[in-house]
């Protein structure tokens, strides 16, 4: 299949620093001896290749453009190329291997933190999520965008004066609307 191709990354001028064979995201992919250069600065070279053309055309252009490391070019590559690991597929001895020298302060990404053991971490993240909303307005068929008879307003205004209110914090006046009117005055007053 015609899904492989070649790139090259480029410094600020333009010239080539390395040259790359890959599938997929491989451009993309940070996990290169090398830092990653912005995405301007990513070019493909040659596109729809089989693996075998890919190899073939990483290998041209290193030996063309040749390596620092010998002494013989422009480019970072530590390989002539057309070697590397496709199609490779660890046994799960391998796998296993891998992950214990990768657990704990040994995994790259670990930032040194506050549980030794990864799993008592992702137990107290669980804890610390904040629970989904709940009330009348939160649940489906809330009070939100109802429409009310003239009744059940008149019942809920009841319902909702003065110290049955949920918000009512004791307020100055017994009567909230003697406290409105009240804060009316005093706003002309200081005006």
């Amino acid at each position: 299949m015609n899904n492989y191709y070649t790139y090259m990354y480029c410094r600020e001028d333009g010239t080539p620093y390395y040259i790359g064979k890959g599938k997929g995201n491989r451009i993309n992919n940070p996990d290169h001896n090398l830092n990653l250069p912005p995405v301007e600065r990513r070019k493909y070279l040659k596109t729809n290749l089989t693996e075998e053309e890919s190899f073939r055309h990483e290998m041209y252009m290193i030996h063309v453009l040749g390596r620092k490391d010998t002494g013989t070019g422009i480019l970072r590559n530590l390989t002539n190329g057309g070697e590397g690991t496709s199609g490779f597929i660890p046994s799960t001895e391998t796998k296993n291997i891998w992950s214990e020298q990768r657990k704990g302060s040994n995994n790259p990404n670990w930032k040194g933190g506050i549980y030794s053991d990864p799993n008592e971490y992702m137990r107290q993240r669980r804890k610390s999520k904040p629970k989904p909303p709940t009330g009348p307005s939160k649940r489906k068929g809330g009070v939100k965008g109802r429409k009310f008879s003239e009744e059940t307003k008149e019942k809920m205004r009841k319902n909702n004066t003065g110290s049955s209110n949920p918000n009512w914090k004791g307020g100055i006046c017994s009567d909230p609307k003697e406290y409105q009117r009240q804060y009316r005055l005093r706003r002309k007053k200081n005006l």
